[in-house]
C-alpha cells in the first residue's frame, strides 16, 4: 500500500547531526518504497497544518523528538483531521511537560528504541513498535581516497582515540582531556568537531591544553576518519542529553569496523551489549579502561560486522508496516 505522507524534520542535503541523518535516511527509504513525500520543516508546520485542513495527507511522520511542540501539534492534528500521526522517537524530550499535555491522544503510532513511560504518558492509545533507529552503513563505506585524515599525527606505538561531535560541555570531553594528560605517551586523542554548532571555548581550551588534536570543518569521507582510529570514544554521561538515543558517531564507528568505548548512554547498552568490539564503562572508569588497553591487560577487539538490527532499512520497514496497520483502519 502506498500513501501520501508529510515528514516533519530538519532536512539537509549533507546532514551531519544524528537526528538529521536519521530523518534523511528514513525519508529517502519511504520515497524509494513509492510513497509521495511532502517535506516539512518544523518552522513551517503551522502553515502546513492549515493546508492539511483542506488537503490532508494520509499520515504525518514526526522524524525527531518528540518534544513539547510535537506533542501539541500531534494533539491538534488528531483533533482536527483524520490524518494518522507517527512519531520516530530518536530522542524524546518530555521532561517538565505541563499536566494538560499528559494522558492525551496524540500519536497513533510510535517507533522507538525502547518503550518508555514518558512516551506512553503522552500518547496513551498509540501503537508502540520497538525498533532500533539506526543508520545506513553505506554512509561510511570506503571511498576512493585512502589518504590518512591526519598525516601529521605521530601515532606510532600509541593508541589513536577518536571522538566526533559537538565541542560542548555536556558531551563529557573533559574525560578525554584527562585521559591524554594521564597517558600522554600511550594515546593520541583526536576530536572532529561538528560543523553545525559553534564550539564552547572553554571545552576547546581544555582539550588543546591537554594535547588533544582538534579538527574542524566538514569531513566528506567519514569512513576514512573512523578507520584511521584504533578506538572510538563516546564519554557522554547518561542522562545529560546532547545526543540521540543511539548516537551517530558510535554507529558510524561500528559500521567502519572501529572498536568503541562508550558510557551506557541512551539505548546503546540495550542495543550493543552483546556486540563484539564494544566496551561499556562509566565516565570515571574511562581512563582505567584506556590504560588497560594500552598496557595489554585488556584486549581490543574489532567488530565483525555492523549489526543488521541497527540498519535504517529496518526502521523504514517498521514504518511501512505501521502505516499499513494504521491507515488501513481509516
Amino acid at each position: 500500500m502506498l500513501f501520501k505522507l508529510a515528514v516533519v524534520a530538519e532536512h539537509r542535503l549533507n546532514p551531519t547531526e544524528g537526528f538529521r541523518v536519521v530523518a534523511g535516511a528514513l525519508t529517502e527509504g519511504l520515497r524509494r518504497a513509492g510513497h509521495r513525500i511532502d517535506l516539512v520543516e518544523p518552522k513551517q508546520l503551522r502553515g502546513a497544518m492549515a493546508r492539511w485542513l483542506v488537503n490532508p495527507p494520509d499520515a504525518v511522520i514526526f522524524a525527531h523528538g518528540p518534544g513539547r511542540g510535537t506533542v501539541v501539534a500531534s494533539a491538534l492534528i488528531r483533533r482536527l483531521m483524520k490524518t494518522k500521526v507517527i512519531w520516530i522517537a530518536t530522542r524524546p524530550d518530555l521532561a517538565g511537560l505541563p499536566s494538560w499535555l499528559q494522558s492525551r491522544r496524540t500519536a497513533h503510532g510510535v517507533i522507538c528504541n525502547r518503550v518508555r513511560d514518558d512516551l506512553q504518558s503522552v500518547a496513551i492509545d498509540a501503537e508502540f513498535v520497538q525498533q532500533y533507529i539506526g543508520i545506513a552503513p553505506a554512509r561510511v563505506a570506503a571511498g576512493g581516497d585512502s589518504a590518512h585524515p591526519w598525516p601529521d599525527l605521530a601515532a606510532e606505538g600509541r593508541l589513536v582515540v577518536l571522538h566526533v561531535g559537538h565541542l560542548r560541555s555536556n558531551r563529557g570531553l573533559e574525560v578525554l582531556a584527562r585521559a591524554k594528560r594521564e597517558l600522554p605517551d600511550k594515546i593520541d586523542v583526536v576530536v572532529q568537531s561538528s560543523p553545525t554548532f559553534e564550539p564552547d571555548p572553554e571545552v576547546v581550551d581544555d582539550l588543546r591544553s591537554s594535547g588533544v588534536l582538534i579538527r574542524h570543518g566538514y569531513q566528506a569521507d567519514l569512513g576514512s576518519l573512523y578507520r584511521s582510529a584504533d578506538l572510538y570514544a563516546f564519554p557522554t554521561r547518561p542522562g545529560s542529553g546532547g545526543a540521540i538515543d543511539l548516537p551517530l558517531g558510535v554507529l558510524e564507528a561500528l559500521a567502519s569496523g572501529t572498536p568503541v568505548l562508550s558510557t551506557p548512554f541512551g539505548a546503546l547498552e540495550a542495543a550493543l551489549s552483546e556486540t563484539r568490539g564494544v566496551i561499556f564503562a562509566r565516565q570515571e572508569k574511562f581512563v582505567d579502561v584506556l590504560r588497560r588497553l594500552t598496557d595489554g591487560s585488556e584486549r581490543l577487539q574489532r567488530p565483525y560486522s555492523f549489526p543488521e538490527r541497527l540498519d535504517v532499512a529496518r526502521t523504514v520497514e517498521a514504518s511501512q508496516s505501521l502505516l499499513e496497520a494504521l491507515c488501513g483502519k481509516s
